[in-house]
């Protein structure tokens, strides 16, 4: 039975999904100004519209607050390459990703995609309960391989270590059994008093 929470987290879905579209479209998208000033103008009513349907300052954000944790619940605005978490625990998480095409930089997925998509997963690690608060202090990247965007790849990542406040990550990006990227970063748990910053609405 479908739900009014899954009904709009679909929509949100769908959504961004056909952003990405567009975005990958205009990788490889031709040299005709007429219709690119079409799109343009097709694009600026699609953000009217959403503009209209904005939250007020202070509304509860709808979306968010329908997650079972509204800071790291499953809010992919495509800012990150799209994956899918098939398993892990509290001390590991993995899964797959394929990366879209317009996150290529130069025959291959941009390192900046990369380092995107490992601190929003490590992060969650880092997050995950019944941990409280932390935020990233440094983030590593080693590149192996060039990644290749359109292709399952597969993502590992842990907790390697914690010290107090302190909590250390590392993940693994690899293509068919063949290590492409990896990250190691650091968290550090929030003290009670650090503020946490609030929408920018």
């Amino acid at each position: 039975m479908t739900t009014d929470r899954d009904d709009l987290m679909a929509a949100f879905a769908a959504v961004v999904a056909a952003s990405g579209r567009v975005r990958d479209a205009l990788v490889g998208v031709s040299g005709d100004a007429k219709v690119l000033r079409e799109c343009a103008h097709e694009l600026d009513r699609v953000a009217d519209r959403l503009v209209d349907s904005a939250l007020d300052p202070g509304e509860p954000d709808a979306v968010a607050a329908l997650t079972v944790d509204p800071r790291y619940g499953i809010r992919d605005r495509g800012l990150t390459p799209r994956h899918t978490i098939t398993g892990g625990d509290g001390e590991q998480l993995f899964g797959v990703t394929t990366i879209e095409r317009h996150f290529d930089g130069v025959g291959a997925v941009h390192g900046g995609a990369i380092a995107l998509l490992f601190d929003d997963l490590l992060g969650r690690l880092a997050n995950a309960a019944p941990r409280s608060m932390a935020r990233t202090a440094y983030l590593h990247l080693d590149f192996r391989h060039p990644v290749p965007w359109g292709r399952q790849l597969q993502f590992f990542c842990r907790v390697a270590a914690v010290e107090g406040r302190k909590r250390f990550l590392e993940g693994e990006l690899t293509l068919d059994g063949q290590a492409l990227a990896g990250a190691g970063g650091l968290w550090v748990e929030l003290r009670p008093s650090a503020p946490v910053c609030g929408s920018a609405r």
